[in-house]
């Protein structure tokens, strides 16, 4: 224990500082004001104990000065999402407090957003500076499905002090922290490893190259995050994340560090998506010093800001790694799949060619009736077309790339 005499008659008031599970909360800090501030601060079990002048009046508050991400990942802010729309609500009133990340007594989206720019560090500290609150473990909730309606203490007051307190506990909430997670280790990741694949694909008439990249197979999935570094050749870098299959992916999900020459990614939804291994997640547009970029890398999770991992169908997360597949594919033939798919009325086709070509593309339907046609001269590298089938009815088209070297066929999906 860290104790402070103030004189030699003297009271004890001691408890510990732990999360909802018991877990211990270390260096939490115990303020008592009276004529002047007096603070000592709990061990690695979350003990503390202060010894103050007897029939002193005293108020005492616990602080914990750590504006760290430690734990607050992208599955935070699924859960929060999903207690919003009442799909499955927090289990505990610590949890609810800890969403109301803005400190105005509710938990609504605009939690969310201080959040989510506080994980991928757009921001550096939440709302009024605060990362922890602390209430008494023996306060009583008069309604614990509503926690925030209550005018819960945040601090405990003495007056006349004129005996020992042996049991005054604390429970700390970390704002954001709705995981149960409470542990200082990296999360437990439970589910099998997820690979994106990389592709890297020359832009088209320009110096640039672009990095695509694709789940390697056919899974359920809530969100996921990342950090890459950047290569050492790269001078600049772009993310879009326009043709991507993932829905509600916003811009404000992305974050460039460019004084630190990192990219942050985290991607959520309220329920699980299908990810298509045939359809991209987003893309990094990078320009070199090089001919052929290095591709970007995952720091390992120590020098990490935020952890590679990802929530599968059961929301457990899972390790995340990429996988590059080609550093240079300039020299391939195909045709990529088309963004969206499905679609409605318009779609965005995207092909490779090996070196500038005249290309045809045709449209079919599904009973094999020629519908469209459209030809151009095609550049080396990677090729965009859009395509509008607003006046056909929903159904499968096929569509086929012809040029001089070879034909390629794809099938794409036109929603109602």
């Amino acid at each position: 224990y860290v104790t402070i005499f103030c004189s030699d008659s003297t009271y004890q008031i001691s408890g510990t500082v732990q999360f909802e599970n018991g877990d211990p909360i270390e260096n939490t800090g115990i303020q008592v004001t009276e004529h002047m501030d007096t603070t000592v601060y709990s061990d690695a079990d979350g003990a503390y104990e202060v010894a103050l002048i007897e029939g002193g009046d005293y108020s005492v508050s616990p602080f914990l000065n750590d504006a760290s991400t430690a734990g607050l990942t992208t599955l935070n802010l699924i859960l929060i999402q999903r207690h919003i729309l009442n799909i499955e609500l927090l289990n505990s009133p610590y949890k609810i407090i800890a969403a109301d990340v803005n400190k105005d007594d509710q938990v609504s989206t605009l939690d969310l957003v201080f959040l989510q720019s506080f994980i991928i560090g757009q921001i550096q500290e939440l709302p009024h500076g605060v990362h922890w609150r602390f209430i008494p473990s023996d306060f009583n909730f008069s309604d614990p499905e509503d926690p925030l309606a209550d005018n819960f203490p945040e601090t405990a007051e003495y007056t006349s002090l004129n005996q020992d307190f042996s049991s005054e506990d604390w429970t700390g909430i970390k704002l954001g922290l709705v995981t149960g997670d409470y542990s200082n280790l990296p999360s437990r990741l439970y589910s099998p490893k997820l690979h994106l694949d990389v592709y890297a694909y020359e832009s088209v008439n320009s110096d640039k190259t672009e990095f695509h990249f694709l789940p390697s197979a056919s899974m359920e999935l809530y969100g996921f995050q990342l950090e890459m570094d950047w290569s050492e050749d790269w001078v600049d870098a772009e993310v879009n994340i326009d043709h991507s299959q993932l829905p509600g992916f916003r811009d404000e999900m992305v974050f460039i560090d460019r004084e630190k020459r990192v990219i942050r990614i985290n991607w959520w939804d309220h329920n699980a998506q299908v990810a298509d291994p045939d359809r991209e997640f987003f893309t990094i547009t990078v320009k070199s010093d090089l001919e052929y970029p290095g591709h970007p890398s995952i720091p390992s999770s120590q020098d990490a800001f935020l952890r590679a991992e990802y929530y599968d169908s059961n929301l457990q997360p899972g390790p995340l790694a990429l996988s590059v597949k080609a550093e240079d594919v300039s020299g391939q033939f195909r045709l990529l799949p088309n963004a969206p798919n499905p679609f409605s009325g318009l779609t965005n086709l995207r092909f490779q060619l090996p070196k500038d070509l005249r290309y045809e593309i045709e449209v079919f339907s599904t009973g094999g009736k020629q519908i469209m046609t459209h030809s151009g001269e095609g550049s080396q590298g990677f090729n965009h077309l859009e395509l509008d089938l607003s006046n056909y009815p929903a159904g499968t088209y096929h569509v086929r790339l012809i040029t001089e070297i070879g034909e390629d066929v794809r099938n794409i999906i036109l929603a109602n």
